[in-house]
C-alpha cells in the first residue's frame, strides 16, 4: 500500500500535456447558445383609464408606506407587481396589487381580512402569512389598505391569457403608459396553434381574441 501510495503522490506531480485535438469540440459546444421558444409581445392600444377614487390622507398614506416596506414588498414588490425578490420563490405568485381588474372586485373588508388572518382566510394562498399583532390595530390595518389602493395602475391595466395546444396556459400582465398604451409580452412560448385573449379593463372586457402560431418572434396589435 506504500508503494502504491508513494506512486500516486509522484504521478500527481508529474508535469503532463494533453494531447493537441483534445477539446477540440468541446468549445462550440459549450458556446452553442441555448434555444427558447419564441416570444410573442400584443400592443394594446385606448386602454380604458379606471375610474377616480377619493384619495386617502397623507397620514394615512404614509403609515400604509411604512406598513408595507416593513411587511409586504419582499413579495408583492416596491409598486405591487408582485416582483419582490420573494416572489420567485412562491406559486402560485402573489397577486398583483396594481392589477384593475382585481382593484374593483376586491373589497376593503377582504384586503384587511388576508393582512391580519394571511392568504388562506380568503381563499388565497396559503404562503401570504398572517399579522395577528395586527389585529388589535385597526388604524394600521386600515391605513395599510389604503396604501394597496394607492397601487392601482394609474393608466389602467391589461390581461393576457394565452391558451397552448396542450391545454396549459400562461397569463402576463401589463401597465398602460401615459398615452394609454400596454404591451403583453409572452416569452419563451412552447412552438404550436395558440389562441390569446387580452381582458382590458376593470370590468374584465374583451379588447380582442388572436389566434396564432407560436413559430417566430412577432409584435400583434389587440384589435
Amino acid at each position: 500500500m506504500l508503494v502504491a501510495a508513494v506512486s500516486l503522490l509522484l504521478l500527481a506531480q508529474t508535469p503532463f500535456s494533453l494531447p493537441p485535438d483534445f477539446g477540440k469540440n468541446l468549445g462550440s459546444a459549450a458556446q452553442k447558445p441555448a434555444t427558447f421558444g419564441p416570444t410573442i409581445t400584443v400592443v394594446v392600444d385606448k386602454v380604458p383609464v379606471p375610474a377616480s377614487v377619493p384619495a386617502p390622507a397623507p397620514q394615512a398614506l404614509e403609515l400604509g408606506l411604512k406598513l408595507y416596506r416593513q411587511r409586504c414588498v419582499l413579495c408583492h414588490g416596491d409598486s405591487g407587481r408582485a416582483d419582490g425578490v420573494g416572489a420567485r420563490r412562491i406559486h402560485p405568485e402573489p397577486q398583483r396589487l396594481n392589477d384593475v381588474i382585481w382593484q374593483a372586485n376586491a373589497t376593503d373588508d377582504e384586503i384587511a381580512r388576508a393582512i391580519v388572518d394571511g392568504g388562506a382566510a380568503v381563499s388565497r394562498s396559503p404562503m401570504m402569512p398572517a399579522n395577528p399583532d395586527l389585529k388589535t390595530k385597526p388604524n394600521e390595518v386600515k391605513a395599510l389598505v389604503a396604501y394597496v389602493r394607492s397601487l392601482r395602475a394609474k393608466h389602467g391595466s391589461v390581461v393576457g391569457s394565452m391558451a397552448l395546444a396542450d391545454k396549459s396556459s400562461v397569463a402576463v400582465h401589463a401597465d398602460a403608459d401615459a398615452t394609454g398604451s400596454a404591451k403583453l409580452v409572452f416569452a419563451d412560448v412552447k412552438k404550436g396553434p395558440a389562441v390569446i385573449t387580452v381582458l382590458i379593463d376593470a370590468q374584465g372586457k374583451i379588447g380582442c381574441t388572436l389566434n396564432v402560431v407560436a413559430d417566430k418572434d412577432v409584435t400583434l396589435p389587440c384589435k
